[in-house]
């Protein structure tokens, strides 16, 4: 099934993340029997693949609340009374 499925159901396959972190791993299996140092890379960049979302939405909590609209400091020169 599996076979014969992922070519009929086309881009949609790929558009899933597990499917592309399934193929790098599957890519660094296969290529840790002779080239150790690419199949690291590609084990990284597997983890990259599956773990960016998560990273986005901490820097999005990190930056986005309240980043440039800080008060001014009371005594800061230009600064109206506070």
């Amino acid at each position: 099934m599996w076979v014969a499925g992922v070519p009929l159901l086309g881009p949609t396959v790929y558009a899933r993340y597990d499917v592309m972190v399934t193929a790098v791993a599957v890519a660094a299996l296969l290529a840790a029997v002779r080239r150790p140092r690419l199949a690291g890379v590609l084990m990284g960049f597997g983890a990259v693949v599956k773990v960016w979302p998560a990273l986005l939405l901490v820097g999005v909590r990190r930056w986005g609340r309240g980043a440039g609209r800080r008060r001014p400091v009371r005594g800061w020169p230009g600064c109206s009374p506070c």
